[in-house]
C-alpha cells in the first residue's frame, strides 16, 4: 500500500512540474523573439506570444547545447 501511495505522489509530481517547465521554455523563447523591442511594443507581443495558440520560430526556443558540458577533472596526482 505504501508503494502504491509513492507511486501517485511522483505520478502527481510529474505532472504538475511538466507544463511549468514547458511555460519556461517558451518563456525563453518568446523574450529571445522580442529582442529590440521596448515598452508597449514588447508588451503586446509577449501576451501574444505566451498565449497557448502561438507557436515559436523555430531556433528560438533554446540557445542550450544539444549535449551538456562536462567540467574538466584533473587527476591530481
Amino acid at each position: 500500500m505504501k508503494k502504491l501511495i509513492a507511486l501517485v505522489c511522483m505520478g502527481v509530481a510529474f505532472a504538475v512540474s511538466a507544463p511549468a517547465v514547458a511555460a519556461g521554455e517558451k518563456m525563453k523563447g518568446c523574450s529571445k523573439e522580442a529582442k529590440g523591442m521596448k515598452g508597449d511594443e514588447r508588451k503586446a507581443f509577449m501576451k501574444k506570444c505566451l498565449s497557448k495558440d502561438y507557436v515559436l520560430k523555430p531556433g528560438e526556443a533554446t540557445d542550450a547545447p544539444a549535449t551538456p558540458a562536462t567540467p574538466a577533472v584533473s587527476s591530481g596526482q
